[in-house]
C-alpha cells in the first residue's frame, strides 16, 4: 500500500522532494472523519485522538509500527507520547534529543522524513535491528507543530 507515493526511493527523502504529504494525511482523517470526530469527544484526552490516528494510519498507509513524540528544543530533549508497541518503545520519561539529519529535518525545520530502507533507516536510527525486527522496512516522520510558525524552541 503506498497512498502516500513514497515508495522506492533509495535515499532519505525531506519534503521539498515529495508530494504533500500533509495534504494527503489530512485527506485520510477526512474519510475517517465520524470516528476521529467520536474520538475527539472522547473524556480522557488525548488517549483516544492518538489511538484514532494509528487506526487510521494503520489502515490508510498499512503502518506496523505507530509512535507519537513531543520535542522541547530549547530543553533539548524528547518524548514518546503514544506508541503501538508499548513494550518495545514505551511512553516514559524523557531522553535527550540527537542531533542530526532527521532531527534537522523534522524537529528544526518541520519537515517530513522518509527512509524507504531498512540500511536507510539504520543511518538515523540506532535502533534499526529493532525497528526491523518488528517487520518495518520504511519509516515516515510527518512533524504536527503546535505554537506558530517561529522555528526556533516550538514543540513539535
Amino acid at each position: 500500500m503506498d497512498r502516500l507515493g513514497l515508495a522506492g526511493a533509495r535515499k532519505p527523502l525531506v519534503s521539498r522532494s515529495l508530494p504533500n504529504v500533509t495534504r494527503l494525511m489530512a485527506d485520510m482523517i477526512e474519510d475517517h472523519w465520524p470516528a476521529f470526530r467520536a474520538a475527539l469527544a472522547q473524556p480522557d484526552q488525548p488517549a483516544p485522538v492518538f489511538l484514532a490516528l494509528e487506526a487510521i494510519v494503520r489502515q490508510e498507509v498499512g503502518a506496523r509500527l505507530f509512535t507519537l513524540m513531543s520535542f522541547d528544543s530549547p530543553a533539548g530533549l524528547s518524548r514518546r507520547i503514544h506508541s503501538s508497541h508499548p513494550r518495545e518503545y514505551p511512553v516514559s520519561g524523557t531522553k535527550p534529543l540527537s542531533v542530526g539529519l532527521w532531527s534537522r529535518t523534522v524537529v528544526e525545520e518541520h519537515r517530513t522524513f522518509v527512509a524507504n530502507t531498512i540500511e536507510t533507516i539504520a543511518e538515523v536510527f540506532p535502533d534499526s535491528e529493532l525497528i526491523a525486527s518488528l517487520g518495518c522496512g520504511s519509516v515516515v516522520n510527518l512533524p504536527v507543530v503546535f505554537g506558530g510558525g517561529d522555528r526556533r524552541g516550538q514543540r513539535s
